[in-house]
């Protein structure tokens, strides 16, 4: 059963990552996050990881885990309005009835944060009733984040 929702979050994980790399940032926005992710300290437990945006093919699931969980941290330090495409940028305003441009970077922090944490809950060494409850709320919130703002991506 466990397996399951490895390849599950893995297989989410992969898509997720494509997307914010090949469809939400420009090519100036790569860059930025290229650098930051360059001088990002990881744990020292943590075997070295491949660039993010041209090696994420041979990632393997662990990889996509470890990005997963620091991506909210990279994405405060390297993301502006002005590194995301417009296309990307007007579809969020329009779809999550935004009022101003900056929210946008709001939502999308909002959005690795939760499956950030629904990773990381998922995959708990103990898992009590406590965390039981806190997951609920996390799958709760996600998918409809996820769906919310990345289905309807012109591709």
């Amino acid at each position: 059963m466990s397996s399951y929702a490895f390849h599950c979050m893995g297989g989410l994980a992969n898509q997720m990552l494509q997307t914010t790399f090949a469809i939400l940032l420009t090519s100036k926005g790569k860059e930025l996050f290229l650098t930051n992710w360059r001088y990002f300290e990881f744990p020292s437990v943590w075997s070295r990881q491949q660039n993010p945006i041209t090696h994420l093919n041979s990632y393997y699931f662990s990889d996509y885990f470890r990005l997963i969980i620091i991506m909210p941290f990279l994405l405060n330090r390297a993301i502006n309005i002005s590194l995301l495409k417009d296309t990307f940028v007007n579809n969020l305003i329009t779809t999550c009835n935004l009022t101003q441009k900056n929210q946008v970077i709001d939502q999308l922090q909002n959005l690795w944060v939760l499956f950030a944490k629904l990773v990381s809950l998922t995959f708990k060494k103990t898992f009590n009733e406590s965390n039981y409850y806190k997951m609920h709320g996390e799958a709760v919130r996600s998918p409809y984040s996820l769906c919310h703002q990345f289905t309807e991506l012109p591709y």
